[in-house]
């Protein structure tokens, strides 16, 4: 398995008169870890769920494979949807399924697998993230950390070419943090995949250190929702207060571009 490059150009999406961002443009590399960077509300996990189809931009690109998302049929969609693996924040797990099921559920439902090569497939994936012997447990009897690794197996259980990674360390403590964002490290290093990490913490986004640092950009129309991709530009503010991020009505100059890479 090897990651596929993911171009994203003057990429716009406003809910009613709310703009959440317009512009964006940025290229996610073949197997690198990119990392998405912004205080909350901002609108990165909308970006997420434009990425893989669930929200339709107003306007722009998406290109996998020459293919752009945003005006591709719901067929072509539902094919391309196939190279991805999501890890939602809460891990997304079925309550009243097992960890087991809960991993293999992908391959029951997409694929026509024996359910010996899907006990060996899932049973991999366990032992890839650190849960071997948790599969009969349910997600209410797993700590946080553990679900969060859990939806890691799943969205590493069809050999995704490209994974999403929304807010890793959302309700975790440091620790975990860290060792998970070590995780994500080590499997792009097996699985040369794609990675794109969703987050509003700066140890998590520097946690990619294999990656390469690229400029991205957009604006948004409010002053209160700015789009921040990767370092803030700090401004005036209270003591105790987080830093203001500075936002553009036009691409910036390469002497003053934000980064969306670590």
């Amino acid at each position: 398995m090897g990651g596929v490059e993911v171009g994203i150009k003057n990429l716009s999406k406003s809910f009613g008169s709310a703009n959440i961002w317009s512009d964006v443009t940025l290229t996610l590399p073949a197997g690198e870890i990119s990392a998405l960077l912004g205080p909350s509300g901002t609108g990165k996990s909308v970006l997420l769920k434009a990425i893989i189809g669930l929200l339709k931009p107003e306007k722009g690109s998406i290109f996998i494979h020459d293919t752009d998302l945003v005006r591709c049929s719901e067929s072509k969609l539902y094919e391309i949807r196939k190279l991805f693996g999501v890890l939602f924040q809460d891990g997304a797990l079925f309550g009243s399924m097992n960890i087991f099921d809960n991993i293999a559920f992908p391959l029951r439902e997409h694929t026509r697998t024996g359910e010996s090569e899907i006990k060996n497939i899932v049973m991999e994936k366990l032992d890839l993230v650190g849960l071997s012997g948790a599969e009969d447990k349910l997600p209410g009897e797993i700590s946080g950390g553990m679900k969060k690794r859990a939806g890691l197996a799943r969205a590493l259980v069809l050999d995704p070419e490209i994974i999403l990674v929304d807010e890793p360390d959302s309700g975790l403590d440091p620790v975990r943090t860290a060792y998970l964002n070590q995780l994500l490290v080590d499997i792009n290093t097996q699985l040369d995949a794609t990675i794109l990490i969703v987050t509003h913490h700066l140890g998590t986004a520097r946690s990619g250190r294999r990656s390469r640092s690229r400029p991205c950009w957009g604006r948004s129309t409010s002053p209160s929702r700015p789009w921040a991709t990767g370092r803030s530009t700090p401004t005036s503010r209270s003591p105790g207060s987080a830093p203001a991020l500075r936002t553009t009505s036009s691409p910036p100059s390469p002497s003053s571009r934000r980064w969306c890479r670590t």
